[in-house]
């Protein structure tokens, strides 16, 4: 009897994966914006007169940036493996049709 449910209860979600709707994977929804370098930095002669709190500040910025590529990067992974999820339920609907 055991064996049986169990094999019921497999069925059913197996059927029922193969008829549901595919879950089409949506994309992030921006890439972070780069920090503006201040006027106060000569990037040609790679000089700058900025104060230590627009250095500060800068910097920060630059932490933030990156805090936030990063995160960018785990949506993009993640909306690779929801894509990939996509294609082999589609492929599964067509095998099953």
């Amino acid at each position: 009897m055991k064996k049986k449910t169990y094999f019921l209860i497999l069925f059913f979600f197996y059927f029922n994966n193969i008829n549901s709707n595919c879950l089409d994977p949506k994309p992030p929804l921006k890439k972070p914006a780069k920090p503006v370098i201040p006027y106060c930095v000569n990037k040609l002669e790679g000089t700058h007169t900025c104060s230590q709190s627009e250095i500060t500040i800068y910097y920060n910025k630059i932490d933030l940036y990156n805090l936030n590529l990063d995160t960018y990067v785990k949506e993009l992974e993640n909306y690779l493996d929801n894509a990939n999820e996509y294609v082999n339920c589609e492929i599964r609907k067509l095998n099953a049709e």
